[in-house]
């Protein structure tokens, strides 16, 4: 029969193969935004073997919300197409001939509210799964002192260290889970709308992709540089458009624009571009109404996300800006 150190260091053993599948687990939850991990379960009939997606196949992230798949071999891009159908993961391919995009959308308040219970969901299997491994554990250890290779006292020893192995294990689960639920939504609050009235919004919907965020001060030379942000002042790139960075990293770049957009009205919006010699911004893209933007990034930094909605949300508070619906979806289909 194992010694006790041996069945606690085989629990543990156990217990982080459980985490294991749970990163698994919580990696195949679409989530809104674009991510390897969500091909974990693809498999590949790759010359009549079945073969993980990454080892037959490049993937990589070129936008927040878009998954390419290259193959190593054109010649298994149809069944790479069927494999990923056969996963059932709610996204359809398109198959260019060449490679494979996976567009994932944006996340609508009702599968966001999915998402959320499936992440607990998967959390609590997780927690089954420790709990089940500590068992093991625990009526080894009674088989041990049964058989008198320990005595009460290592017995009691015993039991408490599995016991906070097994804790620990718990509070490991927790917090991934909480990691995971944090990726997925980003924020839920009340903005101020142009008719005053408050409604609740969600980001990382689509909704949310149609609100823009007016300005309501004078937009002068002076003025428009009270309008900082993370110690970035913004610029005038070209007559009547300004701009500041939002969030600047290596791979990813999303920039605070001000142009009327808009009829006469002056917005705030983002844009992606590049900075050249320390602070020249360059190779702007075409506007992102605000909503948008905010989603972008909340595909690539949630924490990010939610910081920037805060900023606006303090400019509306300063009666400085307002929230704004353009193009509400429902009101385009009420015209038809």
């Amino acid at each position: 029969m194992a010694d006790a150190k041996t069945i606690i260091n085989e629990a543990k053993t156990k217990m982080q193969k459980a985490h294991e599948a749970l990163d698994r687990d919580l990696g195949g939850i679409r989530a809104g935004r674009a991510n390897a991990s969500l091909l974990n379960r693809v498999m590949v009939d790759y010359y009549g073997a079945q073969t993980p997606l990454n080892q037959v196949a490049s993937i990589s992230i070129p936008e927040a919300r878009v998954i390419m798949i290259t193959p190593y071999d054109k010649s298994a891009l149809e069944n790479i197409e069927k494999g990923i159908y056969e996963a059932d993961l709610g996204i359809s391919p398109t198959n260019d001939g060449n490679a494979i995009r996976l567009a994932v959308p944006a996340l609508t308040e009702e599968r966001r509210q999915e998402i959320a219970k499936q992440v607990k969901a998967t959390g609590e299997q997780g927690k089954v799964a420790i709990r089940n491994v500590r068992r093991e554990a625990m009526d080894a250890l009674k088989k041990s002192h049964k058989a008198e290779e320990i005595t009460d006292d290592e017995l009691h020893k015993f039991e408490d260290e599995t016991q906070k192995v097994t804790d620990d294990a718990i509070k490991v689960v927790d917090q991934k889970v909480a990691e995971k639920e944090k990726r997925s939504c980003i924020w839920i609050g009340e903005i101020n709308m142009a008719d005053d009235n408050q409604v609740e919004v969600v980001p990382g919907t689509d909704e949310f992709e149609h609100m823009l965020f007016k300005l309501n001060m004078e937009v002068t030379p002076n003025e428009i540089t009270t309008l900082n942000y993370n110690g970035n002042e913004l610029q005038q790139v070209q007559d009547g458009l300004f701009a500041m960075p939002a969030y600047v990293q290596e791979d990813f770049n999303l920039f605070f624009i001000v142009s009327k957009l808009v009829e006469d009205d002056w917005v705030m919006a983002f844009s992606t571009a590049t900075i050249e010699n320390d602070n020249e911004i360059t190779d702007l893209s075409e506007p992102m109404t605000t909503g948008k933007g905010l989603n972008v990034l909340g595909g690539v930094s949630p924490e990010d996300a939610n910081n920037l909605l805060k900023y606006f949300n303090t400019l509306a508070d300063a009666g400085r800006g307002e929230w704004r619906m353009v193009d509400r979806p429902e009101d385009a289909s009420n015209e038809e």
